[in-house]
């Protein structure tokens, strides 16, 4: 068979591999006989942060096990983990491998409705308490002096529509979004 046929099958071949083995960071815990001391962390730590897309390396003596977290899109072979192991002077006896369960942290907003028909303290609590109940509000405060509920909710998955439609079921209130000074108040239709 050609060269250039062989190549391009092995190329095929990577390609359609490579999503899987590339998503994301991955965590490989390698189990390693012969550590007993900080000093032989110390030496197979050192070994195992100069393999190329290694992030970070954690090594537990207790467990006697050595933790790599790869670079995202990157991966190590395991023929290259045990034979950087093996060259320190440790031997390699289990690898495993687990993506990483980052969650993606949300972006906050902040929003500020005007709220008429607040009384007392207890219209206070049942407009925050409203409020809490959505499930992308993150905090709530209501203020009866200045009339606002101050409300952080994660960006996107909520509206001001919803809300407002929660404070007025909460009662006799009145809500709208509360515009700079440069801006008019609109009410909800």
């Amino acid at each position: 068979m050609n060269n250039n046929i062989k190549w391009a099958l092995l190329a095929s071949v990577l390609l359609l591999a490579a999503p899987s083995l590339l998503s994301a960071k991955q965590k490989i815990v390698i189990r390693v006989d012969g550590l007993s001391c900080a000093f032989c962390a110390y030496g197979l730590e050192k070994k195992l942060s100069e393999l190329e897309g290694v992030e970070k390396v954690e090594i537990n003596l207790k467990n006697g096990t050595a933790v790599l977290t790869v670079k995202e899109n990157k991966t190590i072979a395991d023929e290259t983990i045990k034979k950087t192991v093996k060259n320190s002077g440790f031997t390699p006896k289990e690898i495993s491998r687990e993506q990483s369960t980052q969650k993606e942290v949300p972006t906050m907003e902040t929003i500020t409705l005007s709220v008429t028909g607040m009384m007392c303290s207890g219209c206070v609590f049942n407009i925050k308490t409203a409020l809490e109940k959505i499930p992308a509000v993150s905090d709530v405060e209501v203020d009866l002096n200045s009339g606002t509920a101050v409300v952080s909710v994660e960006k996107g998955r909520v509206t001001v529509s919803h809300l407002i439609d929660a404070v007025e079921k909460a009662g006799r209130f009145k809500a709208s979004l509360k515009q700079s000074n440069n801006e008019s108040n609109h009410r909800k239709e």
